[in-house]
């Protein structure tokens, strides 16, 4: 009897154990499950993060001078390349979702070495988690989302396909494409974490892309006195793209005729153009932004007639045809001529997938 008791207790202590070891590892793998994020779809990484993205627009002497996008990593603080406000002195947001620009944007930190940007803002926005340990590897999924070449809200993915050091810096090389307008967007892994910023590609080259690791934001300085201080000229990435040239004006009739080459290995279309005015001393005198719609193929240049850049009633046209004469008021009914130039700005362009 005592025999059939000790069994009967030794089956019932296994069967607790047992029972009891099949809940704790339930329990064990349900918790490891809530404390690792779970990889998402590209769809919903989309819709999640697309209100955290918007479009940069930076002015000089308030002519806008370039384009890219920032993300926000706090409700008020966000991330862009430093080449897309280089020589600004304003800056303006745009989210894809809405038309309004948000104009309470200030630069307050930044460097030329790791080409970031630090913008703050006055209203609060939804923002990105920040994964800065860079742990992922080669071959693992990342997603993009950006502003390219004017097209808002664009997101692609890939791999990462290779780590490299430069200089003591790291930058992480991807298979999604970086184009004009994607600088300064976030680098996201697959849980829609934020683990670097889109910033440059190898031009002439098959999907050779880069992006700068999150963690060197914690590198950038006070942006007022980097203005003091000589850094690295950062290029505009628009300037070798598209080229104007011939520029010929008729200031009585205010057209202008130019031509504009595709260096790019796509079919273009609504190239946006700045055309500033300026004097003898570099001063700015007008300026006028106009969209040339006409598609052009690869490689090659089309001829442009426009009119209205200008009013016709200050600009008549020299000798030369490179510069002008504008007539400004001097005094009481009198007139004092002074030459001026033109110079041109592409501000941005789209790829025609027509």
């Amino acid at each position: 009897m005592k025999r059939i008791v000790f069994v009967l207790s030794v089956a019932v202590i296994t069967l607790f154990c047992v029972v009891s070891c099949k809940n704790n590892n339930a329990k064990q793998a349900e918790e490891v499950q809530q404390q690792e994020p779970q990889v998402v779809t590209a769809e919903s990484i989309y819709s999640s993060s697309i209100d955290k993205i918007a479009l940069v627009i930076a002015y000089k002497d308030e002519i806008p001078i370039s384009q890219g996008t920032a993300f926000f990593i706090e409700p008020r603080k966000a991330i862009t390349n430093y080449h897309v406000i280089d020589g600004c002195d304003r800056v303006e947001l745009k989210f894809s979702n809405s038309d309004d620009l948000i104009k309470q944007v200030f630069i307050s930190k930044g460097s030329y070495e790791y080409d970031l940007a630090v913008l703050e803002t006055q209203k609060e926005f939804p923002f990105f988690v920040v994964d800065s340990l860079n742990t992922e590897g080669i071959g693992s999924k990342i997603y993009t989302i950006g502003n390219p070449r004017g097209l808002e809200g664009t997101i692609s993915e890939g791999i990462i396909s290779g780590k490299r050091l430069s200089e003591g810096v790291e930058y992480i090389q991807i298979t999604a494409p970086i184009s004009p307008g994607n600088s300064g967007g976030p680098l996201l892994n697959g849980h829609g974490s934020v683990i670097a910023v889109s910033s440059f590609t190898f031009k002439n080259s098959q999907n050779l892309n880069f992006a700068i690791p999150i963690k060197y934001i914690s590198e950038c300085t006070d942006y007022i006195s980097m203005k003091s201080k000589t850094g690295k000229i950062i290029t505009n990435p628009l300037a070798n793209a598209i080229e104007i040239f011939d520029m010929e004006k008729s200031y009585e009739d205010s057209y202008y005729t130019f031509s504009v080459k595709n260096n790019t290995a796509d079919f273009i279309k609504k190239i946006d153009v700045v055309f500033i005015c300026k004097n003898t001393k570099g001063q700015i005198i007008d300026y006028s932004v106009r969209t040339l719609n006409e598609a052009i193929a690869p490689k090659m240049a089309k001829r442009f007639h426009i009119s209205g850049v200008f009013s016709a009633d200050y600009l008549m046209v020299n000798s030369m045809g490179s510069t002008a004469s504008y007539y400004g008021h001097y005094g009481s009914g009198q007139h004092r001529p002074e030459r001026i130039a033109i110079e041109t700005i592409v501000l941005n362009y789209e790829i025609d997938i027509d």
